[in-house]
């Protein structure tokens, strides 16, 4: 699913019409129409943030939304809530450059995410 899909699916299944949900995260309902039909790339992050609002998302719909937004890119990129919470955490800067680097192995990292998905399943 592209980006704009997303964000009409979730506006429709809000009842929105373009003109009132573009009034309510700040841009104009034409500039809401290009995202939706993929004329136009994902809107800046303080936007996405209010969009994410209005959908009420849950965490993982949350991911979903920020990866696609940050792939309508016109050059890929990284979701601009990923790029906040990396600016924020030298911890995990330190680990990004070490996975990028070799020093920690594709085992290590798929041992972290079955650690952490078991973690999410014991919490709910």
């Amino acid at each position: 699913m592209l980006f704009g899909e997303y964000v009409r699916k979730k506006r429709r299944e809000k009842k929105l019409s373009i003109r009132l949900f573009a009034e309510q995260v700040g841009i104009s309902p034409v500039y809401q129409s290009s995202i939706e039909t993929g004329k136009r790339y994902a809107p800046s992050y303080e936007v996405l943030q209010r969009m994410a609002e209005l959908f009420e998302l849950d965490e993982n719909e949350q991911a979903l939304f920020y990866d696609l937004a940050g792939a309508s890119a016109s050059e890929k990129t990284v979701p601009m809530d990923i790029v906040t919470f990396i600016n924020e955490n030298e911890r995990i800067r330190v680990i990004i450059r070490a996975a990028r680097d070799g020093k920690i192995s594709d085992e290590d990292i798929t041992r972290l995410m079955k650690k952490i998905k078991k973690t999410k399943t014991a919490k709910k």
